[in-house]
């Protein structure tokens, strides 16, 4: 006979796709409109170019699907798993719009998955506002801030937060507060929960710090309903445990490949580099987190200097802000701890961005999660009397419209949601003249942005050289890479970050390795970027020089062919 404890109940979620899959209601339509409003405002990023970070990532994708491993075989300072996302799309095609395709459809699965949390959390009501919020806080991301390990890693997360909650839930004292309908039993949700924060983990080691947060939030909440020290030590350890188990499986990965030495090079580098960022005092820091509340961090889009920017009020995100202070305080009285996880999951990624220490926007992304939610939640509070905990299927809007205070806080969200659109309009109005009117290719509109000087020069490779022949580029262009299709004759495909550390103890090892790749790969061309790119006040040749031996190497064996825009081309001897 099947115990009770181990029995899958799949009702709930049955119960919550019946009003999904009814054809003949009208809100289901509504939706389906929705669905398409919000493919069509994200639909530029399409035709986006690549910045640095992309092209980095495609390089090593790029590697990977030709069986090479990560980190070894393509150095980044970044944990494998972004690399791992971008080689799943270019098993196919190399397209760059191929990578975006699948990063809107990676994007889309999260914002579900953000959807299901909050509505789990804070009642169904809180599901599709949680999901088109993120949706659209991440459609209006600029250009080089999009396909990031936060990107992949928030899917993972957030599926870490909902099992953390749900895991938590079991009750000998409290039982008429514990949610009945869920598809697992609490010890595989605190499983499920541990393992995708050790995914998260191969994205980037900080994202570790969300599963700490979450840990003591296990911790705490199995206490608070069972009394029991052990039983809630013993759930946070089971969380723990998984977590550490999914880590040791990627190091043992590592160690069967005979790759654990780059791994530790790697983090040898993290350590005498980050963080990458200046010092900065609590106000500094203070003021730099603020920027999340403007439009996330950044401007939108920003491929090119021609589309206007329609950035009103931070682009709805203080209005996001003010939403999710006011449910905390509305959820404060019935069950804190629903906010509490929410809090220190938002809370632990902002300590992430502070410890990276770049406040880059694409950084910031890993606190939209939370952010949503939290938000999404104060439109899930019943506000029918005598108050009441949402359940799986609770929908209490009837009642909400019949109270001004909720009406107007319905309206502020409605609102955020509009400004959070309206900042995405110049660019689809941009891509439709471009592509729809005029049928402009992807490299024509690549030829406009910005990282233009890339599209030439990967053309004048392909033409000039087998797609077995290699090439290397002494410099920030590794979109070339993937614009020729050629190989990278070395493992580094970039030389920011690590080439101007020559105190770190990694220097002398990658100088040596670079050299190994072009003696042992000797590439048709070694191309050199010129003064001021593709960063302003930024000259890597005195660093070329100052590699003696690899400045010998390129002496003896190649000759000065050209110019190509802001690359020096030296061909083979």
């Amino acid at each position: 006979m099947e115990s009770q404890a181990t029995k899958v109940n799949l009702s709930p979620v049955l119960q919550q796709m019946s009003p999904i899959t009814n054809l003949k209601s009208p809100g289901f339509w509504l939706k389906v409109l929705l669905v398409i409003v919000l493919a069509l405002l994200a639909a530029p990023q399409l035709w986006y170019p690549f910045g640095f970070d992309q092209g980095v990532y495609a390089a090593c994708g790029d590697v990977i699907r030709r069986g090479g491993i990560p980190i070894q075989d393509c150095f980044e300072t970044k944990q494998p798993g972004v690399m791992v996302m971008y080689a799943i799309p270019m098993l196919f095609t190399m397209a760059p719009m191929a990578i975006h395709a699948f990063t809107l459809l990676w994007t889309a699965l999260t914002a579900v998955v953000i959807g299901l949390t909050a509505g789990r959390l804070f009642g169904r009501s809180a599901a599709w506002p949680a999901g088109v919020l993120y949706w659209l806080a991440y459609a209006g991301i600029n250009y080089w801030s999009m396909d990031q390990a936060e990107t992949f890693a928030n899917f993972f997360l957030v599926i870490a937060l909902l099992g953390a909650w749900l895991g938590s839930q079991t009750s000998n004292v409290r039982p008429d507060l514990t949610s009945t309908a869920s598809v697992l039993p609490s010890p595989l949700w605190l499983v499920l929960a541990g393992a995708c924060i050790g995914v998260a983990f191969w994205f980037k080691y900080v994202f570790g710090l969300i599963g700490i947060a979450l840990a003591l939030c296990i911790l705490v909440q199995v206490w608070l309903r069972n009394r029991s020290l052990p039983r809630a030590i013993g759930s946070s350890v089971l969380f723990g445990f998984t977590t550490l188990g999914v880590v040791a499986s990627g190091v043992l990965y590592f160690v069967l490949h005979g790759a654990f030495g780059a791994l530790v090079s790697q983090f040898q580098f993290l350590l005498a580099a980050f963080p990458l960022g200046p010092p900065r005092t609590l106000p500094q820091i203070f003021m730099q987190m603020l920027r999340f509340f403007d439009n996330g961090a950044d401007i939108t889009g920003d491929f090119k200097a021609t589309v206007p920017q329609w950035i009103i009020l931070g682009g709805g995100f203080p209005l996001i802000g003010l939403l999710a202070v006011a449910g905390i305080v509305r959820w404060a009285r019935q069950e804190p701890m629903r906010y509490v996880f929410v809090l220190m999951y938002f809370l632990s990624a902002a300590a992430v961005v502070v410890w990276q220490a770049n406040y880059i926007q694409y950084q910031y992304t890993i606190m939209l999660p939370a952010f949503v939610i939290a938000a999404a939640g104060l439109y899930g509070f019943p506000t029918a009397q005598p108050p009441a905990l949402p359940q799986p299927g609770s929908h209490p809007t009837r009642s909400r419209f019949q109270n001004p205070q909720s009406m107007l806080l319905v309206g502020i969200l409605v609102f955020a949601g509009m400004l959070l659109s309206i900042r995405l309009l110049p660019w689809v109005d941009d891509a439709y003249q471009n592509v729809v009117l005029r049928r402009k290719s992807a490299r024509s509109i690549y030829l406009e942005s910005f990282v233009a000087p890339n599209i030439p020069l990967a053309e004048y490779i392909d033409s000039h050289t087998q797609p077995t022949d290699s090439l290397f580029i002494f410099g920030d262009a590794p979109w070339v890479y993937t614009l020729a299709d050629r190989r990278n004759a070395t493992r580094f495909s970039f030389v920011n970050l690590w080439l101007r550390k020559r105190d770190a103890v990694t220097y002398p090892l990658f100088t040596r390795q670079l050299l190994e790749g072009l003696q042992r790969n000797q590439p048709v061309y070694f191309i050199l970027t010129k003064p001021n790119f593709p960063w302003p006040n930024n000259d890597y040749i005195p660093d070329f020089k100052a590699a003696t031996a690899i400045y010998q190497y390129v002496e003896s064996r190649y000759a000065y062919e050209g110019e190509n825009g802001p690359f020096l081309l030296f061909h083979r001897k």
